[in-house]
């Protein structure tokens, strides 16, 4: 099983690089078609034996980690890219509540582009979990004047259905009525704009990913 090796040409003059081509190359993909079947792209590169038996030990290792048990989902957490881009979903308050767990912030917010997949029933791996976030964010916590806060919900409201920042919550209660926040509650208060609070998001949207407010 592969998929694509990136092959970049550049020039080099004075100084001065210059990007001439830069190439997806296949590496043993296959590609489904239309009766369902799968077709190698390309020719087969064969396998490197002496290679494969140096890289063992590292995959064997990395297997291991992949495999430790994290905990059991009673049923499963759907994370589709068509659901959590367009609606609140359980996965997405999982997240969101995981993150004040681990930081004792006021509110956490996940951006819906950050989940990719969704979460199985049954007994759950750290692959599993790797496999809904894959990108090793960290979680920020930020502290903001309720007006402040106000300001940055009121920005994460106008985010459209279907676009990567999408907003699932926790500790958070709101109410959106034509793109604009109408209220809001925080562990069950209206937001006190003179009030300090402390809001849980990850790295990627506190630097301004998916259209936030840096």
């Amino acid at each position: 099983m592969g998929k694509y090796l990136g092959r970049a040409d550049f020039t080099i003059d004075a100084g001065k690089v210059q990007l001439l081509r830069y190439q997806l190359l296949p590496i043993n993909l296959k590609q489904r078609q239309a009766d369902g079947s799968k077709r190698l792209v390309g020719e087969a590169i064969p396998e490197d034996a002496g290679l494969r038996t140096m890289l063992q030990p590292f995959h064997d290792a990395g297997h291991e980690l992949l495999s430790a048990p994290v905990g059991r989902a009673e049923g499963a957490f759907d994370g589709d890219r068509g659901v959590v881009r367009q609606r609140a979903v359980p996965l997405g308050v999982l997240i969101a509540r995981s993150m004040i767990e681990r930081t004792g912030a006021d509110l956490a917010l996940m951006n819906g582009g950050g989940i990719r997949t969704s979460l199985p029933a049954g007994n759950l791996t750290y692959r599993d979990l790797l496999m809904v976030q894959p990108f090793a964010n960290t979680i920020v916590v930020v502290t903001l004047s309720g007006a402040e806060l106000i300001d940055y919900l009121n920005a994460a409201a106008k985010m459209s259905a279907g676009s990567g920042g999408f907003p699932h919550t926790a500790g958070l209660a709101w109410r959106i009525e034509g793109g604009r926040m109408a209220e809001a509650r925080v562990g069950g208060q209206p937001v006190d704009p003179a009030r300090r609070y402390k809001l849980a998001i990850n790295n990627f949207v506190a630097a301004g990913g998916d259209g936030y407010p840096t």
